[in-house]
């Protein structure tokens, strides 16, 4: 009977319909698993000379399913291959980054929204890691996107950004629990 918010995750792992919950849960997504085609689009547009596109995941990871799917399909409309490397979490990732991020491997890059994914929490350690990641990027020529906004892409060397800011999302969030705690019910 207690409400629940959630934020920043793909609301159909926990629910069958965001839109119009069934349960007392509701939640804010910050999109980017939703804009995972866009930046496959966005890489493309920049550099059309690009066929394949490479994308550090985990098949075990809640946003795999929505994530690979949204970039396939803008994939297979756009002629790009998609070489999915299997990572179980950054360490994993850093550990065969040369092995991972080269151009025998693909073309480009893609951050993946997981475990992966190095976002602007975490300071200087997660800035250090992202170094380590765009360093091998500038030695093989390759161009990638993001999703982490926040870290501002192109300040760190990362080609480009697309997704939400999760301070927005935030302040959505913000909101909407504001209303569930005066009375709106979560259906409203």
């Amino acid at each position: 009977n207690i409400p629940v918010l959630f934020v920043d995750i793909d609301a159909g792992v926990l629910l069958k319909d965001p839109v119009h919950p069934e349960k007392n849960m509701t939640g804010i997504s910050a999109g980017f698993l939703d804009f995972a085609g866009k930046r496959i689009e966005m890489l493309k547009s920049i550099d059309p000379s690009i066929k394949k596109i490479i994308i550090p995941s985990d098949k075990n990871h809640p946003n795999y399913p929505k994530f690979m799917k949204g970039a396939r399909e803008a994939a297979s409309l756009l002629g790009i291959e998609i070489v999915e490397i299997q990572t179980k979490d950054i360490g994993d990732f850093l550990n065969r980054l040369t092995e991972i991020v080269n151009k025998k491997n693909g073309d480009a890059l893609m951050f993946y929204a997981g475990p992966g994914n190095i976002s602007a929490a975490g300071g200087a350690e997660n800035a250090a890691k992202r170094k380590l990641i765009v360093d091998q990027l500038i030695k093989e020529k390759m161009p990638a996107i993001n999703h982490n906004m926040e870290i501002g892409c192109a300040s760190e060397g990362i080609l480009a950004c697309y997704g939400n800011y999760r301070v927005e999302v935030g302040k959505e969030s913000a909101i909407l629990a504001d209303k569930i705690l005066k009375g709106t019910p979560i259906k409203d």
